[in-house]
């Protein structure tokens, strides 16, 4: 599923300009993926389920619902991003080379600055998203309103893991995108079973 559905667009040849770097697209992306696994810490440090719940928070239901659907909208950011991938990419490096900023966007065609703007405003929002979903499933965790089990902060955990290690063997562009997208995909399927056991519970 993950590799078929992500097989970029043909590109058009344009008047080129000067590009924005894909890669500021990619890394809000990624850190949206990164707040949401941040979840992983709550398995190892001690709770005893007596934290005050945080004042207005929604139902845990809620919660899940919405991060389950921060990681859809997620799969679809990186299919949008591997289509536009031969427009942003068009004037500077392959996509195999590191993840670097200047490395990969010189000669941009002028759709793909609307693209690219577009792109950004849907991550930046994504972003900002899955950041405060994720607080608070991480405070309905805390107060002992949600326990998820040893194998879903594992999970969790196992998602972290493959997001720092793009960082640390400077992965490439296009294999950082593939590997966020797969992760939101297990994000999703993860999320869906915790909402899932927490209603029929």
């Amino acid at each position: 599923m993950a590799r078929e559905s992500l097989k970029p667009a043909a590109s058009i040849e344009s008047a080129p300009l000067t590009g924005p770097d894909p890669v500021a697209v990619v890394l809000p992306a990624l850190a949206s993926l990164g707040s949401i696994v941040s979840v992983a810490a709550l398995g190892w440090i001690g709770r005893d389920g007596s934290a005050k719940p945080r004042r207005g928070r929604r139902s845990v239901a809620a919660i899940l619902k919405d991060l389950e659907r921060d990681c859809r909208d997620l799969q679809d950011a990186f299919k949008r991003i591997v289509r536009g991938l031969p427009v942003l990419v068009s004037g500077g490096g392959g996509t195999a080379l590191p993840m670097k900023f200047g490395m990969h966007a010189l000669a941009v065609p002028e759709h793909g600055q609307a693209l690219y703007q577009s792109l950004l405003s849907a991550v930046s929002a994504l972003l900002l998203r899955s950041g405060q979903h994720s607080h608070e499933l991480m405070g309905a965790i805390e107060d002992g309103s949600l326990e998820p089990t040893d194998e879903q902060f594992q999970a969790f955990g196992e998602a972290q893991e493959r997001l720092n290690e793009l960082f640390a063997t400077r992965a490439g562009l296009k294999t950082a995108i593939e590997t966020g997208f797969d992760i939101a995909v297990q994000l999703t399927a993860l999320l869906a079973a915790m909402r899932e056991r927490y209603v029929g519970a």
